[in-house]
């Protein structure tokens, strides 16, 4: 059975996400959206790669194609390492999913697995004081995860803000490509 998958890359040219020098969360992750589209059409799925629009113009077009599924990827910031995948909070399929890409991808990035977490906006969760100041009653879910019709996820595969993890990453070819294969494992060949 083929199947059909939206990737989008986070943020777009005129809102590039974190930002070091020439780098942006938006360039380094344009790359590996490419590389990860190109290997779903090369085992015989279809792939769409979603624009660089606002958000809400790009959930609005994964609505309209009704993939089976959906992943955004990202990079973090923030002074953290490692890599992480978040899903819809409650969703059984977004978990599983981000469960099988966050596992898959781990067998190729030597980095530390931050593991599968729901996907709160600023991960600002209900119930948590994650921060000094924090008021309950304000978290959101973050908009790509609570917009789609279809189980989506967020894949973060670096710091950008790591000093340590740009110098490994930033024109990685390689690892990229190896990631982008162990994506394609963990959509099409859950674990």
């Amino acid at each position: 059975m083929v199947r059909r998958i939206a990737v989008s890359v986070g943020h777009n040219p005129e809102d590039p996400g974190f930002k070091v020098s020439n780098v942006s969360e938006y360039s380094e992750m344009s790359v590996l959206v490419g590389m990860v589209v190109q290997k779903i059409q090369r085992v015989g799925h279809e792939a769409y790669h979603v624009g660089t629009g606002e958000l809400e113009e790009k959930v609005d077009y994964i609505n309209a194609i009704a993939p089976d599924c959906s992943i955004e990827l990202h990079l973090n910031a923030g002074g953290g390492h490692g890599y992480e995948t978040l899903h819809y909070p409650g969703s059984v399929q977004g978990k599983a999913l981000a469960a099988s890409v966050n596992s898959s991808v781990g067998l190729v990035l030597n980095s530390r697995n931050r593991g599968i977490k729901e996907g709160w906006y600023r991960m600002d969760r209900p119930g948590v004081e994650d921060y000094q100041g924090d008021v309950d009653g304000d978290e959101n879910i973050d908009y790509f995860l609570a917009q789609t019709n279809c189980p989506a996820i967020i894949f973060e595969m670096y710091f950008l803000d790591n000093a340590e993890e740009r110098a490994k990453y930033i024109g990685a070819l390689s690892i990229f490509d190896a990631v982008a294969e162990r994506i394609v494992v963990g959509i099409l060949n859950p674990i």
